[in-house]
């Protein structure tokens, strides 16, 4: 099953959802604007999913609209 997020209402904002998991892999998806105000939000999800001893991380980025450096940096 593909879940395919719908795009936030606010075209600044940014979101992160879980598509799929199991021990050791998860499969992310995030929509909006990745930029300075998401850089904590997405470390800190990152750093919970490594925290829980998950070694494969799946970030689809398809629905992102803009990038900037600093989420590039996580």
């Amino acid at each position: 099953m593909q879940v395919v997020p719908s795009p936030p209402a606010d075209p600044g904002a940014f979101s992160f959802a879980v598509a799929g998991s199991d021990p050791s892999r998860v499969s992310l998806t995030a929509t909006g604007e990745l930029d300075l105000a998401a850089v904590g939000d997405l470390a800190a999800l990152l750093a919970l999913h490594e925290a829980a001893g998950r070694t494969f991380i799946r970030l689809d980025l398809s629905a992102v609209t803009f990038m900037d450096c600093s989420c590039l940096g996580v």
